[in-house]
């Protein structure tokens, strides 16, 4: 595959962009029910496309409003502050990455210039990443951030400007904001009417496979992706090697860096997270984090006819907790905390759960009873009272973004640990790829070591625990 190499605003006199998307094709698994059910659904915009610049006369050539010299000028200062991006010194981003988000930086900023001098003859196609009403369910947090390499991918290889544009449960701008100096992947108020919550191509289709033939002249590609982490790391890793002969910039190297550079945390919500450091007294890459995921289905906690979509995601409310609910939990959290013992014999840990009967045993019960020398110096957590919502609530209309705000001051929190202890869902993962060390983690629910819920295990300083 040929490299980007010019911006549509200069491309003079040329055909435009060509690329084969033969290998662009979705593989639908039904492994283990809906959690390893891989969607596509991409939604086609027959927005009418502005024209392509056409090869100067020699009186538009003397013109110095003419696109071509304007595009000259300004990409220039678009280009002043290259060394500031986020991207700039990072060691662990292949150079087909950082092109495509130099070029994603340079060609917005060219846009602005235009518009502002109202030249419409940009020639720019999108890839618009949503969740809109009527669009189906687009899952949790994790479900809608852990593509994100998927997504700079295609947009690469499709030459198109990546955005994304939620409205549910709010607009992903209220809790995360683009970097300063790195892509902007809000959408424009002048693009606003075109991000129309009605699907123009009709029904919704899902593994729709792609041939360049249907791509090639629509503006905006409107697509959503939900995937387990594991299918995503994999298929990403094979897709890298055979496109660019890539075995060295992996899913999960890259994923850090490339998130740090597109998003970062909107004030209040950064508020709280180092407020938290504070007040538990955490050093960011030195302590171990264990998530426990206790109202997922399979964990099967809460009573077998309280497990239902609607009560995972809305919470356990006045749900009691029963003797043997509490023997399961209780069970799950000892498990969890023998594998943090494995992975890193004496570290602080931070705990967080979905379920704040979860959170008030470990904070409470177990850690006034385990014995800390021979395991973890202290146990630390978010002591709250009320149950942490998930970003896919149902219930959604009734609630203000700052009801969220937990989701993402956990999901930081967790992911400044050099090892992370998860379980079941995707949430956990997420902060483990996101996290100092993604290569030290460990999931409670599949390794046999530390699996039986036992306190007493031998003491091992342990990395690449996975299995």
């Amino acid at each position: 595959m040929q490299p980007i190499e010019d911006y549509p605003c200069v491309s003079v006199g040329r055909k435009g962009f060509r690329i084969s998307l033969g290998k662009f094709f979705i593989i639908s698994v039904l492994l283990c029910g809906l959690s390893n059910l891989v969607v596509l659904e991409l939604y086609f915009s027959k927005t009418r496309e502005p024209k392509s610049f056409a090869t100067p006369t020699s009186r538009e050539q003397k013109n110095s409003h003419h696109p071509k010299k304007l595009a000259t000028k300004y990409l220039s200062s678009c280009r002043k502050r290259e060394s500031s991006r986020p991207w700039a010194n990072s060691s662990n981003l292949p150079n087909y990455i950082v092109e495509y988000l130099d070029w994603h930086v340079e060609t917005m900023c060219l846009l602005d210039h235009f518009r502002q001098l109202k030249q419409e003859t940009m020639d720019v196609k999108y890839f618009v990443v949503q969740c809109l009403p009527g669009y189906g369910p687009c899952g949790g947090l994790a479900d809608r951030l852990a593509p994100l390499p998927y997504y700079i991918l295609y947009a690469y290889k499709m030459k198109r400007i990546l955005l994304i544009h939620w409205t549910i449960p709010f607009p992903l701008q209220e809790f995360l904001m683009p970097t300063p100096f790195g892509i902007n992947w809000t959408v424009p108020d002048w693009l606003m009417p075109s991000m129309s919550t009605q699907n123009p191509a009709g029904p919704l289709k899902t593994f729709i496979q792609l041939t360049s033939s249907q791509t090639s002249n629509i503006t905006f590609l409107r697509v959503k992706l939900q995937a387990p982490v594991d299918f995503l790391v994999t298929r990403y890793n094979e897709e890298i090697k055979n496109d660019f002969n890539d075995t060295l910039y992996t899913f999960k190297k890259i994923y850090h860096d490339l998130f740090h550079s597109i998003f970062t945390l909107v004030p209040p919500i950064q508020s709280l997270v180092l407020s938290q450091l504070n007040q538990l007294n955490l050093t960011p890459g030195n302590f171990t984090s264990v998530h426990v995921r206790a109202r997922h289905p399979v964990s099967m906690v809460y009573n077998v006819s309280l497990r239902t979509k609607t009560f995972d995601k809305s919470g356990t409310g006045s749900a009691p907790l029963t003797q043997s609910s509490k023997l399961k939990m209780v069970n799950i959290i000892k498990s969890a905390m023998s594998c943090a013992a494995l992975l890193d014999s004496g570290s602080t840990i931070f705990f967080s759960s979905d379920s704040h009967h979860a959170m008030n045993y470990t904070l409470h019960e177990y850690n006034a009873t385990v014995t800390l020398s021979n395991s973890y110096t202290r146990i630390v957590g978010r002591d709250e009272q009320l149950e942490p919502l998930h970003f896919d609530e149902p219930e959604y209309m009734n609630r203000k973004p700052s009801d969220f705000y937990p989701v993402f001051v956990d999901l930081w929190l967790l992911s400044m640990s050099k090892c992370t202890v998860y379980g079941v869902g995707g949430y956990g993962r997420l902060s483990s790829i996101l996290s100092y060390n993604s290569s030290c983690y460990i999931s409670y629910y599949k390794n046999k070591l530390c699996a039986s819920g036992e306190t007493e295990l031998p003491q091992v300083t342990g990395r690449n625990i996975t299995q």
